[in-house]
């Protein structure tokens, strides 16, 4: 559950293929570098390369029970919830990722004390 404002959004499954397409899409950005250091520059908003991102999120999200993609002028109405939503829901899809990572990580730095 993602809370934007008085709204809450819950992102539902999202099939490995598209969520690689939202991964790779947050490592081009700059995304997580952005968010680790909490100056978020929003121009990938703008980018042509969004546009089919952003039809993969709305598609997966519901509110109120409903696909984002299926409500008409849902962002038209919730605008205040946008940014954050299009931040918290992208670390959410590739939060699987970056577990991995971290795992394969820590067991490095395992091996290296041994």
């Amino acid at each position: 559950m993602i809370e934007c404002g008085k709204n809450e959004y819950q992102l539902g499954n999202v099939p490995f293929k598209e969520a690689v397409k939202v991964f790779a899409f947050a490592n081009k950005a700059g995304i997580l570098p952005m968010i680790t250091k909490n100056q978020i520059n929003f121009a990938f908003l703008a980018d042509d390369d969004f546009a089919d991102i952003e039809q993969i999120l709305n598609k997966h999200t519901l509110f109120d029970n409903r696909q984002i993609s299926k409500i008409s002028n849902h962002w038209d109405t919730n605008r205040a919830d946008y940014t954050d939503f299009v931040i918290n829901i992208i670390i959410e899809t590739i939060k699987p990722f970056l577990e991995g990572n971290t795992k394969s990580a820590q067991q490095e730095k395992a091996a290296d004390k041994t």
